[in-house]
């Protein structure tokens, strides 16, 4: 990329690869749940899932899966791509500053 850009910051680069971050955390952690046997390993794996399961399904008296707990279990895996992002994003930002810093005391 072009440093001369007018619109170029560093940031810009960090906000991309922490959400390219959050979507291979979030697709890493959803196939390693799915892998599981049980209920406990998915709801550990993908936890966002299970959220999104509670706040849309249905009521833990139902006997079966409905469209509502497909629909709840989809948003709550997609919920997981902004918040590993974000986590992303801190990490990157404290890698940064790590090396500011380890830079300064050097020179």
């Amino acid at each position: 990329m072009n440093n001369n850009f007018p619109f170029y910051s560093k940031t810009s680069d960090q906000i991309r690869v922490s959400l390219l971050g959050g979507i291979v955390l979030t697709t890493v952690l959803t196939i390693i749940a799915f892998r599981g046997t049980s209920n406990t390993w998915v709801c550990t794996f993908a936890w966002n899932g299970c959220l999104g399961v509670e706040m849309f399904g249905t009521p833990k008296s139902a006997k079966e899966g409905t469209a509502l707990d497909l629909f709840g279990l989809a948003v709550g895996i997609l919920f997981g791509i902004p918040v590993y992002s974000i986590v992303s994003f801190g990490i990157l930002e404290l890698w940064a500053w790590f090396t500011r810093r380890h830079n300064k005391s050097m020179s």
